[in-house]
C-alpha cells in the first residue's frame, strides 16, 4: 500500500516536472542584441529526483522502502530540510545535492549552524539572510568557501574559521599538484584574499590561462578571474575600458551566469557603461528582466534582483518602473 501510494505521487510529480520542462523550452532562449547572441538558462526546474526524494524525506519513508540509489539523495534532503534557515539559502543548498556528496553538504550546513551556536536566536538570523546572499555558481563551487567568505566578515567568527581556511587551502594546493584546475585556483584565490595574502593571489591568477574548463560552471569561474585580472591592469594604466566592454561583449554567449555576473559590473561602472549603446544597456537590461522572471528557475529572490535595482537607480528615465518593481 505505501509502495502503491508513494509511486501514485511520483507519477504525478513526474507528470507535472515533464509539462514544466515542455513550457520551460519554449521559454529558455531570450535573445540580447548584441551580435545576435542568444541565452539560455542554466538553472533548470526542480528535477524528478529532487522532487521525490523531498517528498520521502517529508512523508518520513523508510530508506529500506525506496531504492538504493535514492538512499543518499533522501539523507541530504533530509539533512537540509532538517535545519532552519532562510528559503533563498535552503535552494542554495538543494540546488547542490545532485553535484556534491553529502559529506560536503554536512560540512557546509556545519557552517551555517555556526551562527546559532555562537549567535542568539534574532542575529542568527540576520547572519544567515547574509549567508543566503551567497551567489548561485560559486556556492555550487565550493559551498563551504562560500559560507566562509560570508562570516568572515564577521571579526567575531575569523579566528574559529582559521582551522576550516588551512582544511580547504591544504585540500586545493594538494589539488593542483595533482591536477590544477580552475576550481582549486580559483578557490585559493579567494583564500589567499581572505589572509590579505595579494600577491599569492596574484601569482594564481597568473595561470588561469593554463587550465581547461570543462563545464559552464568553471567557465564562470575563469571569466571571473579574466575580469578581476582585467581591472587590475585598468587600474594600473595597461587597459581601458573599451577593452574591458569588448572582452565582456565577446564572451556574452549561451553561458547566462555570465551575464547574471557583469550585470551589475556593468551598472556599477559610469565609465564602462559608456562603451555600450544605449541599444545595447536597453536589451541587456530587458533579457536580464525575462531571465528573472522565469518562474521555472529556483532563484526568484529579491537578492537576485539586485543589480535590476541598481540599473534603475543610476539610469533617472527609469526611476518610476523602480517604484512600480517594488
Amino acid at each position: 500500500m505505501l509502495l502503491n501510494k508513494l509511486f501514485l505521487n511520483i507519477s504525478l510529480i513526474a507528470s507535472i516536472t515533464f509539462y514544466g520542462y515542455i513550457i520551460s523550452m519554449e521559454q529558455n532562449k531570450v535573445g540580447l542584441n548584441l551580435d545576435n547572441i542568444e541565452f539560455q538558462r542554466t538553472f533548470s526546474p526542480k528535477i524528478l529526483k529532487e522532487l521525490c526524494a523531498i517528498y520521502i524525506a517529508q512523508q518520513n519513508i523508510k530508506v529500506e522502502n525506496i531504492g538504493a540509489d535514492l538512499t543518499e539523495y533522501t539523507q541530504k534532503i533530509k539533512a537540509i530540510e532538517s535545519k532552519t534557515m532562510p528559503k533563498r539559502l535552503q535552494e542554495l543548498f538543494l540546488s547542490i545535492v545532485n553535484k556534491q556528496p553529502l559529506e560536503k553538504i554536512l560540512k557546509a550546513l556545519e557552517m551555517v549552524a555556526i551562527a546559532d551556536k555562537y549567535f542568539n536566536p534574532e542575529e542568527a538570523h540576520l547572519l544567515k539572510n547574509n549567508l543566503a546572499n551567497c551567489d548561485k555558481i560559486f556556492f555550487t563551487v565550493e559551498s563551504v568557501l562560500c559560507l566562509i567568505e560570508k562570516l568572515s566578515k564577521n571579526s567575531y567568527l575569523k579566528e574559529f574559521l582559521k582551522t576550516e581556511t588551512e582544511i580547504l587551502k591544504k585540500y586545493h594546493l594538494e589539488q593542483m599538484t595533482i591536477n590544477p584546475n580552475i576550481r582549486s585556483i580559483y578557490s585559493l584565490v579567494q583564500l589567499y584574499v581572505l589572509e590579505s595574502n595579494i600577491e599569492s593571489a596574484k601569482e594564481l591568477t597568473a595561470l588561469i590561462d593554463t587550465v581547461n574548463c570543462i563545464n559552464f560552471e568553471e567557465q564562470i569561474l575563469y571569466l571571473s578571474l579574466k575580469i578581476s585580472n582585467l581591472e587590475n591592469a585598468l587600474f594600473n594604466g595597461q587597459l581601458s575600458y573599451k577593452e574591458i566592454s569588448d572582452f565582456i561583449k565577446q564572451n556574452l554567449n549561451d553561458n547566462i551566469a555570465f551575464l547574471d555576473f557583469v550585470c551589475e559590473l556593468i551598472l556599477a561602472s559610469k565609465e564602462l557603461s559608456q562603451n555600450f549603446t544605449k541599444h545595447e544597456l536597453e536589451s541587456f537590461l530587458q533579457n536580464y528582466k525575462d531571465y528573472l522572471k522565469d518562474n521555472n528557475d529556483r532563484f526568484n529572490f529579491i537578492e537576485d534582483y539586485r543589480s535590476i535595482f541598481m540599473f534603475y537607480l543610476l539610469n533617472e528615465n527609469y526611476k518610476q518602473e523602480l517604484v512600480q518593481l517594488m
